[in-house]
């Protein structure tokens, strides 16, 4: 059975704050980024909320992005795209 895990549809990536903001979100919502590491033309960023973990790898090149969350026996991935800068 799906189950929604509220992971925003559109946020900002502040790689230099170290902060991740939920834009949808009636009241702010930040995650701390924990890490940032570049390989391969990628930018993979993870970090923990609550009780779960998450990681997005983001393309340097297209912006095409890969976030994940997991928590104990459950994972949940989507795909997106990033505005470049």
């Amino acid at each position: 059975m799906a189950r929604r895990q509220n992971f925003p549809g559109l946020f900002r990536v502040d790689v230099k704050a170290r902060k991740m903001r939920n834009l949808e979100a009636e009241q702010e919502r930040e995650s701390a980024i924990r890490d940032v590491d570049h390989a391969f033309g990628k930018m993979l960023l993870s970090g923990a909320d609550g009780d779960r973990d998450w990681t997005v790898l983001i393309n340097d090149a297209t912006g095409k992005m890969s976030p994940a969350t997991t928590r104990d026996g459950e994972g949940f991935g989507i795909f997106g795209q990033c505005a470049l800068p």
